[in-house]
């Protein structure tokens, strides 16, 4: 099994290299689902260097990079935030290289250990009702569907998600 780590991002040149992480993973993964002009929408807007960069600032959610811990190799990211009850993982994507190499495991249980260190009951994620892949895998690991929100992009387009939650 691969073993992971991960790295804060913070700094500009740090962003700059996550948003070309994410425009190559939503392409590869998201543009067969949605279709290219949602995906480019999304990037826009939702994915954007300059939405990115407020999140970090205004401390709304901490980004980081999932790297390789043997070739230290970049490999994904994931961004997560807390509420009073909850350890919420607001983004988490791997490169398509990546995909089927049993990280979903390690990552769900580092997840699980900071949620515990952080005195959270519980760990949501929302995933696009598109990704069914990405439904699946969390509901494997024990997490339950309990809602589903629309939330408007741009020029029309709505992002449809399923909220997983799982509760210790």
């Amino acid at each position: 099994m691969q073993s992971m780590y991960l790295e804060a991002i913070d700094s500009r040149k740090e962003i700059d290299t996550l948003h070309d992480l994410v425009k190559m993973v939503w392409t590869q993964y998201y543009g067969p689902i949605m279709g290219e002009g949602k995906v480019e929408r999304f990037l826009a807007t939702k994915q954007s260097k300059a939405q990115i960069q407020k999140e970090i600032s205004q401390g709304l959610v901490a980004y980081y990079f999932i790297r390789s811990q043997d070739s230290k190799e970049i490999i994904g990211f994931t961004a997560y935030h807390e509420t009073k009850s909850a350890l919420v993982i607001d983004k988490l994507y791997l490169t398509y290289t990546m995909r089927g190499q049993g990280l979903s495991h390690e990552i769900v249980s580092y997840f699980e250990e900071e949620a515990a260190r952080l005195g959270l009951s519980e760990i949501e994620i929302w995933i696009n009702h598109e990704n069914q892949m990405g439904i699946d895998i969390f509901k494997h690991f024990g997490f339950k569907a309990f809602s589903s929100r629309r939330t408007p992009i741009d020029q029309g387009y709505v992002l449809v998600e399923t909220g997983l939650v799982k509760n210790d």
